[in-house]
């Protein structure tokens, strides 16, 4: 069993829902940035002051930094936004921490045709570059008319990148809009999406099947299953809910919550976390205020791209109780997508 050091416990109290999850936003942000390193930016050899400098790669190719595209904070580093000597514009990501761990993910994951990779590195400032993409899948929703047909084929292929991490037993644990990349061609018959590729695996982990991540509430909070907000388990089932939570908004063109079970399936769940005083007061919490609100299973869900195949996809990939969720394999077999290539 994987396991990541937990450093706070709650106490089981009355179930206040908002108290349960101010206190749980607290323990996402000492558990996410905890680390036993004591890394400045020095260490990576580019200090906040010098974002306009050149670095050389392992290949021998010099990058000139341009600009900061986000700033994470330590540990986490900085994202650059750099150009070649051909000015061909790349992404130059700080891995200040694990650096030997997020190699080895991307050694294992080589062959992933739907995972960006890197296409260089600067090991001695920690360093790995990319390939600039500038759309992704929330942009492209939220900006453009994109036909069903261009939308189902960029799910398939982002679930097809999932499926390839799962073969080989890594978990991506961060899946959400943003994070998948897209390239698109606009052409007479209308937008086409001609690449998908999953990206940001700084949360990715290795696990070996049968084994499980237990102590680390990882991915985007808005994206993140229940299991992660629990602090774990986490396995391959956990992309899967969150990849569930992606698809509704690509369809619906806004965001919502959902969740495929009835209380008898927060029982599953409560089950599959094994001894867990915390998340039953959080669920216990989300239950009993939830108690006077009209159900809207998604089966009677109504508008354009709301048909039963659809709806069963999302029931399939959001069962609350991780062992009740269909795997990539078999949503990559669903009705909904047939005929997509």
């Amino acid at each position: 069993m994987s396991t990541i050091f937990r450093p706070i416990v709650l106490r089981r109290a009355a179930p206040d829902l908002a108290a349960v999850l101010s206190l749980r936003s607290t323990i996402h942000r000492r558990l996410r940035f905890h680390t036993s390193k004591n890394i400045s930016y020095e260490s990576t050899g580019l200090s906040p002051s010098k974002i306009s400098e050149s670095v050389q790669g392992f290949s021998g190719r010099s990058y000139r930094i341009e600009s900061v595209l986000q700033d994470k904070g330590m540990p986490l580093g900085r994202v650059y936004l750099a150009t070649t000597d051909e000015d061909q514009k790349v992404v130059v990501k700080e891995i200040p921490q694990d650096w030997k761990a997020r190699n080895e993910i991307y050694r294992r994951t080589s062959r992933c045709s739907h995972i960006r990779l890197p296409i260089d590195s600067i090991p001695e400032s920690r360093m790995l570059i990319f390939e600039y993409i500038e759309e992704d899948l929330l942009s492209l929703i939220q900006q453009r008319e994109v036909p069903m047909k261009q939308i189902k084929r960029a799910l398939k292929w982002t679930l097809e990148g999932i499926s390839q991490l799962h073969a080989v037993n890594i978990t991506h644990n961060d899946i959400k809009p943003n994070n998948i990349l897209l390239q698109t061609a606009t052409t007479p018959a209308g937008l086409v999406v001609e690449r998908v590729l999953l990206t940001d695996l700084e949360d990715a982990v290795r696990l070996e099947p049968g084994r499980y991540l237990q102590g680390a509430t990882l991915g985007n909070l808005m994206w993140r299953s229940p299991e992660a907000h629990a602090g774990g388990p986490m396995e391959a089932a956990s992309d899967l809910f969150a990849f569930g939570i992606v698809v509704i908004p690509t369809i619906l063109f806004r965001q919502m919550s959902y969740f495929a079970d009835d209380e008898s399936g927060v029982e599953g769940l409560l089950e599959y976390l094994g001894d867990n005083d915390e998340m039953r007061d959080v669920w216990e919490a989300i239950v009993d205020s939830c108690r006077d609100v009209r159900k809207n299973p998604i089966m009677g869900w109504q508008g354009p791209g709301m048909d039963d195949d659809f709806k069963d996809l999302v029931k399939g990939l959001t069962k609350l109780d991780p062992r009740r969720r269909i795997s990539a394999n078999e949503a990559l077999r669903h009705r909904w997508f047939a005929g997509v290539s």
